[in-house]
């Protein structure tokens, strides 16, 4: 995306490449968003997901080099799939393989066939 946004700012058409398919993604908040969220809480453990992706958003690494939450919007877990049941479904199996904990929440209606 990066590069996208330098081509364009600096006047060259990118070339952007497009596939089929149907996204969802689902975002994983710290707790009391949107309103009063605290920094620095632990991010449970992160797996790599397969048939999708991660984007940290609000996450930085502490001085012990941990994974803590750095803002409201912590996370996103998406997937590009042959359908919008199949992108679904692959994001929420991967959500449900996160350690619970009430330092985050993510809906469950987002995406939702």
């Amino acid at each position: 995306m990066l590069d996208v946004i330098e081509a364009v700012t600096s006047g060259v058409d990118p070339e952007l490449k497009w596939r089929d398919g149907y996204a969802v993604g689902a975002v994983v908040a710290s707790s009391g968003y949107p309103q009063a969220c605290r920094n620095g809480l632990f991010v449970p453990e992160l797996r790599e997901i397969e048939d999708g992706y991660l984007i940290h958003a609000g996450t930085t690494l502490n001085g012990h080099s941990q994974l803590v939450s750095n803002g409201g919007r912590v996370l996103l877990v998406g997937s590009v799939q042959k359908s919008l049941m199949e992108a679904n479904e692959k994001v929420y199996q991967y959500l449900k393989t996160i350690e619970k904990t009430e330092n985050f929440f993510y809906r469950t209606d987002i995406g939702v066939v």
